[in-house]
């Protein structure tokens, strides 16, 4: 079942350019565009090598940066550096 969705007006022509230039609707384009983020999302391009990053849950300011091999790795987003950067490493209390 369809729904009308608005969309600001660089999108849509951004979308009607690209739509004739593969001979797709505007509404198709916009649902491949959408397609293609959701494989991003879920990592299903084999071209997205390296670690993707998640909210902290515990940390509403932080980030978690996952590898492929399960590290998990907190942090934050640095904007000056548009860069990861790692939390120290906390010192472990002894009982």
């Amino acid at each position: 079942m369809g729904r009308r969705v608005k969309l600001s007006s660089k999108p849509v022509r951004k979308a009607r350019r690209e739509a004739s230039k593969s001979r797709r609707s505007i509404t198709a384009q916009v649902e491949h565009w959408a397609s293609l983020g959701c494989m991003a999302a879920e990592r299903k391009l084999g071209f997205l090598k390296g670690p993707r990053y998640e909210s902290d849950p515990a940390n509403p300011h932080g980030v978690v940066e996952v590898h492929d091999d399960g590290r998990r790795i907190f942090g934050r987003w640095d904007m000056k550096l548009n860069a990861f950067v790692p939390a120290p490493a906390r010192a472990r209390r002894r009982k």
